[in-house]
Order: C-alpha cells, then structure tokens, then sequence
C-alpha cells in the first residue's frame, strides 16, 4: 500500500497492523468486515510511505440491511482487535475508499 506522506506520519511508527473497514451492499443487504493486515515492513521517502503488509485476517464481521450505519460495529471491532492483539496503543486505520487512488489514514 502505497499513501502520500502526511504531517504526523510518525502515527505508523510501532504499528504493527493496520485495519481496514470493507463493506459490500448485495440488493438489501450490507455485508461490513474490518480486515487486520500485518506490516510486514515499511518505506518512506520525501512524498509517500510505503507499506508491505502479510496475510490479512477477518477481526469482525456483520451483515445488515443496505445503507446502515456500521459506525458503531467498526469501532467495537477495533477494539476488539486491539484486546485480540493485546494492546492498547492508538489503531492505524485506513479511512473509507472513495476511489483507490485517495486513502486517507487516521488514527483512533
């Protein structure tokens, strides 16, 4: 994963995941995952940082009518991540996919 580089790009050093929220909609259905993927080394140079990750895994799922919020699942299932991973240091996580070119990472 390749994001351009941002003031406090020090939020990735000691990150040893990053999470990903994934939602798909099916006719009236919405299907919500956040995906943990392990950094397995990490690049910056001048205008991006570059992330390698390894083999993702599925903290949480839930399926629910289409178009609901999942706000509050996607922020139980970091937590549940963090618990599983025994920390309690801030998640790196990748904001929404607009379009694949624009990720934005925050911190929560």
């Amino acid at each position: 994963m390749i994001f351009p580089r941002w003031p406090d790009y020090s939020a990735i050093d000691g990150q040893g995941v990053i999470l990903v929220p994934f939602s798909l909609e099916f006719s009236s259905a919405q299907y919500t995952a956040l995906i943990e993927i392990p950094i397995q080394s990490a690049s910056r140079t001048e205008k991006e940082i570059a992330l390698v990750g390894g083999q993702p895994r599925i903290v949480a799922d839930v399926a629910r009518a289409s178009g609901s919020d999942t706000t509050d699942f996607i922020e139980t299932a970091i937590e549940k991540s963090k618990r599983d991973r025994n920390t309690t240091e801030p998640a790196l996580v990748a904001g929404g996919f607009e379009n694949w070119h624009a990720v934005v990472l925050s911190v929560s």
